[in-house]
């Protein structure tokens, strides 16, 4: 299922990242600070964070987008990870459509 960041996603989503080797530690900082950014404000609307939650309710994977600033519709693709540990073949591919559809 792939649902809106709550607050309680936070420690997950940096437990995620940080065992993906592919990212670095200040890439990992940066990708918190924006999901801290949507966590703690939700009323904002720079970053909009979903998380891929699997059957047993654990965070295994997510997407933040955000519109380009000064554009009419443009929208990026902050970031996208999906836990290398969860087993599950598909995660990322579910949210790239899931962004795809959100920012259509």
């Amino acid at each position: 299922m792939i649902r809106k960041l709550k607050q309680d996603d936070v420690s997950s989503l940096s437990n995620l990242l940080k065992r993906i080797d592919s990212f670095s530690e200040q890439e990992h900082d940066v990708a918190m600070e924006l999901i801290e950014i949507a966590a703690n404000n939700p009323l904002q609307t720079d970053y909009h964070i979903f998380v891929y939650e699997n059957d047993d309710k654990k965070v295994v994977g997510y997407h933040c987008t955000g519109k380009r600033p000064l554009t009419d519709g443009v929208y990026d693709l902050y970031w996208i990870a999906s836990d290398p540990d969860s087993g599950i073949k598909g995660v990322g591919q579910s949210l790239i459509k899931h962004a795809e559809e959100f920012v259509a």
